[in-house]
């Protein structure tokens, strides 16, 4: 097998001093051999109280499968803005750090994961369990997004259900064949994709609205087939500057749209369709 970093004994001494299950006390002695070994400044931000121990926790997680430059490059961009407002924020810039520093590793792991999507079920007492999916967070993101939508139009004011009841009842109506979709929902997954990395001159990740940042490839990919909206944001600190009202179709949707339609949809008009605008019949 490979080579130890430390005597094969040594988490069992570590529990029988610190009085720890051997699980937990092989836990903390990796984590303090990868924070010596490779993430010295993030040792230094503990000592000097910028980091706390989740946090110096979630950079040896985030750094785990990346080679030491990658590491270490992921941890100078970190600590560059400190511990940040919480410790969902600072797990937030972690990810999108590594898929910046390791684009091409990023869209692999990706691909590996995704092969792993399932179904759960979890037994719990009193006659209740749990039903979880692991997915792609595009579809998670849409399917919750549809159920969200459902649940709420559901209600009414005689509906003594709360929200999470209402959802809830929603996804096993759905998935037992109960629901009726006379209306159906329409959800919208909104995608920050940079323009360069739109274009494929740059893998600067993207970002999934609700879900955080994304791989550059896996942006791309959903914006190929997506509705756009142009945002211009300030280059030196990323906010909005402005929104614009028109959207954008997706170009293979534009060329079907061309297809399908050689000249003007309106009443006794031949212009080409090459040259008209793309617009929704009804208003967005």
């Amino acid at each position: 097998g490979p080579q130890r970093p430390y005597g094969e004994f040594a988490p069992d001494e570590v529990a029988a001093e610190l009085n720890l299950s051997y699980h937990a006390a092989a836990t903390q002695l990796a984590l303090a051999h990868t924070v010596t070994h490779r993430l010295p400044a993030t040792l230094a931000a503990l000592a000097a109280g910028i980091l706390d121990l989740s946090r110096v926790r979630a950079v040896a997680d985030a750094t785990e499968p990346l080679c030491d430059t990658h590491a270490a490059a992921v941890e100078a961009k970190i600590l560059a803005r400190g511990g940040r407002a919480s410790h969902a924020v600072f797990r937030q810039a972690l990810r999108r750090a590594v898929l910046a520093v390791d684009p091409d590793g990023a869209a692999q792991r990706h691909e590996l994961q995704r092969r792993g999507r399932r179904v759960g079920l979890q037994p719990f007492d009193d006659g209740m369990a749990e039903l979880s999916a692991f997915l792609a967070a595009p579809d998670a993101q849409a399917a919750y997004q549809r159920i969200d939508a459902l649940a709420r139009r559901a209600g009414d004011a005689d509906d003594t259900r709360s929200i999470d009841e209402r959802r809830a009842d929603v996804l096993t109506d759905i998935l037992l064949g109960r629901h009726r979709d006379d209306d159906p929902i329409h959800v919208e997954v909104g995608v920050l994709i940079p323009l360069g990395t739109l274009a494929g001159l740059a893998d600067t990740p993207g970002e999934l609205a609700g879900y955080g940042p994304i791989p550059a490839g896996l942006a791309r990919e959903l914006a190929a087939n997506a509705t756009w909206r142009r945002l211009l944001t300030d280059p030196v600190d990323g906010h909005v500057v402005e929104v614009g009202r028109r959207r954008f179709p997706s170009p293979a949707l534009a060329r079907q749209i061309r297809a399908r339609d050689w000249v003007c949809r309106f009443p006794g008009c031949r212009t080409p369709a090459t040259v008209c605008d793309l617009d929704h019949v009804r208003a967005y």
